[in-house]
């Protein structure tokens, strides 16, 4: 993703007990990295490996829509992400989230227990394919 422009554009929550995993990197118009859908990239800045079994990935219309990422759900099983890992999710993709993401959305990470993990606070957009919205550096 080194091509691509990035702009940071949210604020980062404080890291709770679930581990140090971060939303990192999104692309709410699509790249070649998934076939040119949506995507999201979490990273575990943290020093032990975590199972996301239980987390969701949601947008603004919550925890309740059928579109979110329930990790660990039906035949995909656990999920983890191991210290100092990248986890790409591409829309659509099996195991994935399957709602769109528009370029004035807010892109959630809520752990097992409901606990908001971290957010992309309110995208600002004009992104176009090929861009994404990124921290810089990595996981700050």
């Amino acid at each position: 993703f080194c091509s691509m422009q990035l702009w940071v554009l949210w604020t980062r929550l404080s890291l709770i007990a679930t581990g140090h995993v971060l939303i990192n990197e999104i692309s709410d118009k699509g790249t070649h990295a998934c076939g040119g859908h949506d995507w999201v990239e979490l990273h575990n800045a943290g020093v032990d490996k975590v199972n996301l079994t239980g987390f969701l990935l949601v947008d603004e219309k919550g925890p309740d829509h059928p579109d979110i990422l329930h990790f660990g759900q039906g035949s995909c099983g656990h999920q983890f992400i191991e210290a100092g890992a990248y986890l790409l999710l591409c829309q659509l993709a099996p195991c994935s989230f399957r709602f769109g993401i528009n370029s004035a959305d807010i892109v959630n990470l809520v752990s097992a227990d409901g606990a908001q993990v971290d957010t992309t606070g309110r995208l600002q957009g004009g992104a176009s394919f090929g861009n994404s919205v990124a921290r810089l550096p990595d996981s700050s």
